[in-house]
């Protein structure tokens, strides 16, 4: 019982961990055109990158 809730926890924590860093991604896309192109380039390309996308 004690390693499938272990499991859950694990779960519920990568979960939680990936909508925070997806959020901050949209944040900072928002909030881009107060950076320069060059910025926005390597923006894209990280979210690109670990979004899938």
């Amino acid at each position: 019982m004690k390693r499938v809730l272990y499991f859950f926890s694990l779960v519920i924590f990568g979960l939680f961990c990936g909508v925070t860093a997806y959020g901050e991604n949209i944040y900072v896309e928002d909030h881009a055109d107060v950076l320069s192109a060059e910025t926005k380039e390597e923006i894209n390309q990280y979210n690109q990158k670990y979004k899938g996308g």
